[in-house]
Formats: C-alpha cells, structure tokens, sequence
C-alpha cells in the first residue's frame, strides 16, 4: 500500500516568502519550525538559509538567498533568482504565520507517522521467523511514542495509541 505524503507546498510556499519578505516573522515560528518539516529538499535548503542568515543578523531575502544557490539544480530548475522572487509574491499576513507554521509542522509529523504505519505494514506482511507480533506492536509503539516525545506535542496521540494496543491484545 501506497498513501500521498501529507503536505501542502502551497503553504511551505507562502511561509518562506513571508519569512523573506518579514524576517522578523522567524522571531514568532523559529522556536518550533525546523528546516526538516518541510516536504520539499529545495523548501528544507531554503528555510535553513533563512534561518542561517537571520541568526547572523543579515536580511534573508532573494539578493542575500542567491549568491547561496547560484549552483543549486532543483532551484535553477524552477527558474534560480526570478523563482526566489516570485516566493515574495505568496507571503502570509504576519498574524497567520504561526498557524502557516504550526500546519507545516503537523504535516511534518504526519508524514513520519505515515513512514511508521508503512513499516508495520511491511514487517507484519513479511513477519520475520525472529519477530514476534508482540515484538512487532512494541516496536510500531515506541516508534510512535518516540514521535510523541520528540515533537513536544501538547497533544499526544498516548490515549489513541493505548486504546490500539488493548484492542490488539
């Protein structure tokens, strides 16, 4: 089985180019938003450049971003500088960046609980000789637990996870 990855471009789009057009947007999403939730690699360059260039007091716009990517294959594919720019032209209301970024990170996290169920999925298909079906669940519940815990949720899937874990005994 085969399921889309959870994510939306559109608002990755839009949160990079409100972070270039704004830098001091990064001061209200920073804390929490990592370049590793984005679902695009050029998204996850881009972000850590911004991130890079706003830590060390420089503006992190298009003029600062190109001398950075000027040999970047999957940007100069979309068109180099003019595609920087053009990320300028979907940017969010500051007061809606934190929301923009807080969905990034959910998606972030759905895609890893996607990658999870996809590896139960395979290891319970294919059961090898040395693991157990027990082992099997133990395994799928620390990966989500380990999720969980990583991610700092306020919200955490335990409640969900406990119901599964009776329902399979």
């Amino acid at each position: 089985l085969h399921f889309p990855e959870p994510r939306d471009v559109d608002t990755e789009r839009a949160m990079l180019g409100c972070l270039m057009v704004r830098n001091k947007v990064y001061e209200q999403v920073g804390s929490f938003l990592r370049w590793d939730h984005f679902s695009e690699p050029l998204f996850q360059r881009l972000y850590e450049a911004i991130e890079k260039l706003i830590k060390a007091g420089k503006d992190a716009g298009p003029v600062t971003l190109r001398p950075l990517f000027l040999n970047d294959v999957a940007l100069n594919e979309l068109g180099g500088y003019p595609y920087l720019v053009d990320l300028m032209a979907f940017p969010i209301s500051i007061n809606d960046a934190a929301s923009f970024a807080r969905t990034i990170v959910d998606l972030a996290k759905r895609r890893e609980i996607t990658g999870i169920g996809q590896d139960l999925v395979k290891a319970a298909t294919e059961l090898p000789a040395d693991l157990t079906t027990t082992a099997l669940v133990e395994q799928a519940s620390a990966a989500l637990l380990d999720l969980d815990l990583k991610a700092g949720a306020q919200e955490t899937i335990r409640g969900g996870l406990a119901a599964s874990l009776a329902v399979a005994k």
